[in-house]
């Protein structure tokens, strides 16, 4: 009982997103960067501005720090909403990436691999289609290795006609598309239409 609890939240803890800490720091530095740079400009578009400096660059600094302090504030009170945002777009990236690595583990391991289903604000949905596909034509294959060639026979008939009634709705949904579209003249008829 102790070790099935364990063992759960092991793999609750292995399938949370682990963001590299390299990449937080560097969207931190770059985060502090912009602003620091921001106020900067500002500073010496004020001190530019002047029309007779009354006060040296040092003193005029410590004057538009007293000014312009809430720029700083935001910035400070912003960053832990862009770091939550950024690790809330990389685990778009990174769950579907982790669920592909967990499938493929599988199958090379040889065990029995559910369809993949990603969630529906993942950045990668175009890919679960083709994992599933793929897990579903690599264990027809390898099941097929170990039977007879009869089976053999009968699963590349059932493959071929699979894809040709594929291929079939397909082209219907190419035809009904089409035939949605306004009919334009041929471009290549004279004009007098002969």
């Amino acid at each position: 009982m102790v070790l099935e609890t364990q063992q759960q939240a092991k793999q609750s803890t292995e399938s949370r997103l682990v963001l590299p800490a390299n990449f937080l720091a560097n969207c931190a530095f770059a985060w502090a960067a912009y602003h620091i740079a921001l106020w900067h400009i500002l500073f010496i578009v004020n001190y530019l501005q002047q029309s007779a400096p009354t006060l040296g660059v040092w003193e005029f600094y410590l004057h538009f720090a007293t000014q312009a302090y809430p720029l700083a504030l935001t910035a400070v009170a912003t960053t832990p909403l862009l770091l939550r945002a950024i690790s809330r777009s990389a685990d778009t990236i990174s769950a579907p990436i982790r669920r592909v690595e967990e499938t493929l583990k599988k199958l090379r391991l040889g065990e029995p691999v559910q369809p993949v289903q990603f969630r529906h604000d993942d950045a990668l949905n175009r890919l679960q289609d083709e994992l599933n596909s793929f897990v579903e034509w690599y264990e027809e294959t390898t099941r097929l290795d170990a039977s007879s060639p009869e089976e053999s026979a009968d699963y590349t008939e059932r493959s071929v006609l699979k894809r040709l009634a594929d291929l079939k709705k397909t082209t219907q949904g190419i035809r009904a598309v089409g035939e949605k579209l306004p009919r334009r003249p041929h471009l290549m008829s004279p004009p007098d239409g002969r």
